[in-house]
């Protein structure tokens, strides 16, 4: 089975801004064809992130971005790559406070890599100079730059786009590597506010497929072990409370789950019913019988929690840090 395309979303390390992007998305894309993903600052640099899956990368910060990290955003752009860059980003602030084109034109050019100068050139300072003066005598622009580079292995179109209350928009392409980045000097408030069209316009431009989408509801886990013991054994088990710091865990076994029901699950509190291999399971969508008789690993996955629905993988293991989770497997 091939791995649905992901939605990279990269905010320097705010788990805050990463969650309410993460919101406006789940009612914007189909949760059955794409996955979002939280890029960390360190996976940024280092991880083999740039993966064919990648349907865009939206970055919503660049205070922490370091060479190395322009280095791999230069990179993926170069691999087909589609780029969204929203949110308390200062490049187009910067462009258009800059008094000089040419450095205008540098700032722009950042995205694509240094090769590119030759061409986008002199014509490219021109087109700056000229579009970012209409725009501050007039408040709005629509304009477009082609590439004058006949060879067409670098053939680029700009896209300069302002109107009236929406915020700056600069869309770049390059037809010879199938790639496209959008700049926007929108602010967080703006891009995530209720009815706002930003988002989904910048999705749609790269490739990404919009609909209206009702975020499906959270469900509460099942979790089970190859031998009942290894839960029981588990440091930090405990059952009929709620165990964990911010977000936490609610265990309790499938018996006095029929006596006593279970909590409503929620992004703060996630519910475990915990199976017992001596007692038929529920039709759960998963099959753990045949999931053991296949294991030979000790002691990796000889513990499995399964949720149908959740906010995300990481979400769920940062709740098992509370236990002793070295046996389990997590599986959404």
């Amino acid at each position: 089975m091939c791995k649905p395309p992901s939605v990279l979303v990269y905010t320097g390390g705010q788990n805050e801004l990463y969650t309410r992007i993460r919101e406006s998305l789940a009612r914007l894309i189909p949760s059955d064809r794409y996955t979002v993903f939280h890029l960390l600052p360190e996976a940024m640099k280092k991880q083999p992130w740039m993966e064919p899956t990648a349907a865009c990368l939206v970055i919503a910060d660049t205070e922490e971005l370091d060479d190395q990290s322009w280095a791999n955003i230069q990179m993926y752009f170069n691999q087909a790559g589609k780029i969204i860059f929203v949110c308390q980003n200062r490049l187009l602030a910067n462009l258009t406070h800059c008094d000089s084109s040419k450095k205008q034109a540098n700032m722009i050019r950042m995205a694509f890599g240094s090769r590119d100068t030759i061409s986008m050139g002199k014509d490219f300072e021109h087109f700056l100079k000229k579009s970012l003066k209409t725009l501050s005598k007039h408040g709005e622009i629509n304009t477009k730059f082609h590439s004058k580079d006949f060879a067409g292995a670098m053939s680029y179109s700009v896209v300069l786009s302002k109107v009236k209350d929406m915020p700056l928009f600069l869309y770049m392409e390059n037809s010879a590597h199938q790639a496209s980045a959008i700049f926007s000097d929108a602010t967080s408030e703006q891009l995530l506010s209720p009815g706002s069209k930003i988002l989904p316009e910048a999705l749609s431009r790269v490739g990404v497929e919009v609909v209206e989408c009702t975020p499906p509801a959270l469900t509460r886990a099942v979790m089970m072990a190859s031998e009942d013991s290894i839960i029981e054994n588990m440091m930090g088990v405990r059952y009929g409370e709620e165990i964990g710091q911010t977000s936490k865990l609610f265990l309790r076994k499938t018996e006095r789950v029929i006596e006593q029901g279970m909590p409503e699950v929620s992004e703060k509190l996630l519910p475990v019913e915990v199976l017992s291999r001596n007692v038929e399971s529920p039709d759960i969508g998963s099959n753990f019988s045949s999931y053991f008789a296949r294991l030979q690993t000790r002691p990796l996955g000889h513990v499995i929690v399964y949720v149908p629905v959740a906010t995300t993988t990481v979400d769920v293991n940062e709740r098992y840090h509370c236990l002793d989770n070295r046996w389990t497997t997590i599986n959404l």
